[in-house]
């Protein structure tokens, strides 16, 4: 993950997309296209805008091009919770 000459390569390109104009958001649809998930463009902008990883992961998590796994991402969340919350409830 993040790692090696695609990684490399596609941050490359991601920067000069930003250099020409492009917005986090054309960063993320490129990365999105090229093969790349929600952590690894969480990475990216941690690496090309100095986001806090925190941010960088609402930034993904909220942006228009990784709206279709929104509902998914939400409820796997809200059921990792429950799940934690009862495990915690039975010790």
């Amino acid at each position: 993950m993040g790692t090696g000459p695609d990684w490399e390569a596609a941050l490359a390109a991601s920067r000069a997309l930003q250099a020409k104009g492009g917005t986090r958001e054309d960063v993320l649809f490129f990365l999105r296209r090229a093969g790349f998930g929600k952590v690894e463009s969480i990475k990216a902008l941690h690496q090309l805008e100095g986001l806090p990883i925190a941010k960088g992961k609402e930034a993904v998590h909220l942006s228009a091009v990784w709206s279709d796994r929104y509902r998914a991402d939400e409820a796997f969340h809200d059921e990792l919770e429950a799940a934690l919350k009862q495990l915690g409830e039975q010790e």
